[in-house]
């Protein structure tokens, strides 16, 4: 348990800057989770996980509508640059979340993993979402 808070704390450390609502990020992911997670009775792991499986495809679509936007009024070479980055970013996420698959899929050491799982990959996916719309738009 002492594990997991630690872990849960550097982590909001880590997404904490970029929490400000960014330019055509839709707000109403965090929302719509707020109102999921409170609904949840006693905190089941099970239940709070597909909360943020929710958020996670939330989290998705919107980075995908970033990564649309962006792709607007650009130049061939502007162009072929964001679709290396793009690649990139795709195999960068494939790699994380296999990694956190692996990390929390220990049931004995980490009881609640299916949700702390959950929980990490939707930050990790907030975050880029929140960087792709405050740090891309001209």
């Amino acid at each position: 348990m002492d594990r997991m808070v630690k872990t849960a704390i550097m982590l909001l450390l880590l997404v904490s800057p970029p929490l400000a609502n960014a330019k055509g990020l839709d707000t109403n992911i965090d929302e719509t989770l707020a109102k999921c997670t409170d609904s949840v009775p006693q905190r089941s792991s099970a239940e709070m996980a597909a909360c943020y499986n929710t958020a996670v495809d939330a989290w998705q679509a919107e980075i995908d509508k970033q990564l649309q936007l962006m792709m607007q009024d650009r130049t061939e070479n502007e162009l072929s640059a964001l679709k290396k980055m793009q690649t990139a970013w795709v195999e960068y996420k494939k790699s994380s979340f296999q990694a956190l698959d692996v990390i929390f899929s220990d049931q004995q050491q980490w009881p609640d993993g299916p949700e702390i799982n959950a929980f990490f990959k939707m930050i990790f996916l907030s975050k880029q979402a929140r960087q792709l719309s405050e740090n891309y738009f001209r």
